[in-house]
């Protein structure tokens, strides 16, 4: 099984060559500030038990099967695809602007960048600074991915919410770790609002009496990372 790791960052290049043409790289979703607004990644939720995106009331709200941030592009005739404030790219600069034309957040397959590139990591297309970690504890605060099996990894861009004050820092990854069973309980507690992160509450919610598969699909599809240690959880490229 591929090892993975996460990346949050922004690029000025296009995500169809080099790393991302090969699946080294993989989106769960991408903004891009000239005109495409939020994007669908090649990533695909896979959860069977979950056909629907939990919680949504509007149109096109499949969710097993479908790309990730699709609960973003795809919903309501795609009414949200250019608004800001309804994804991660709200997070960066507390929502007031953008480094660079585009934004991502994302998982590295370590196995395959070896493989394809030796670890020359000049053919990664995203300017992602020093890729820091916010720091911290467990589920207080974001800090380093854990690769133990038993526990999860929700990755989010560093923004105001995440404890980030300084403007220019947002962007990078912000990790938090949980333990099996209680996805949904710590979604619910550092997930984004509806309007400053996260799509209208008709799009879909986290509750914390989900179950970890369901807690999972809406962050999903909402265009954020989670990993199960080092492997996809209710994801698959």
């Amino acid at each position: 099984m591929a090892t993975y790791g996460f990346y949050c960052g922004t690029q000025s290049t296009a995500q169809t060559t080099g790393a991302y043409a090969n699946s080294t790289c993989n989106n769960f979703s991408w903004y891009d500030t000239e005109g495409s607004g939020y994007n669908k990644g090649p990533i695909t939720i896979d959860a069977a038990t979950v056909s629907t995106i939990p919680g949504s009331t509007v149109s096109s709200n499949t969710a097993n099967g479908a790309p990730t941030g699709c609960g973003i592009v795809d919903q309501d005739g795609g009414s949200q695809v250019n608004v800001v404030a309804s994804g991660h790219a709200f997070l960066l600069n507390g929502g007031n602007g953008w480094p660079h034309p585009a934004s991502n957040v994302g998982a590295i397959d370590f196995d395959l960048w070896a493989s394809n590139y030796n670890n020359d990591w000049g053919n990664f297309q995203a300017t992602v600074g020093e890729c820091a970690d916010v720091g911290g504890t467990d589920q207080g605060r974001p800090g380093n991915q854990h690769t133990d099996a038993e526990r999860y990894n929700i990755l989010m861009p560093s923004g105001l919410s995440t404890g980030e004050s300084s403007a220019t820092k947002t962007g990078r990854r912000a990790i938090y770790r949980c333990a099996a069973g209680q996805l949904a309980a710590t979604l619910a507690k550092v997930c984004p609002l509806p309007g400053a992160g996260f799509p209208p509450v008709t799009f879909g919610r986290i509750l914390s009496n989900q179950n970890d598969t369901q807690a999972a699909v809406v962050w999903l599809a909402f265009g954020y990372g989670i990993l199960q240690g080092t492997s996809p959880f209710c994801w698959t490229v």
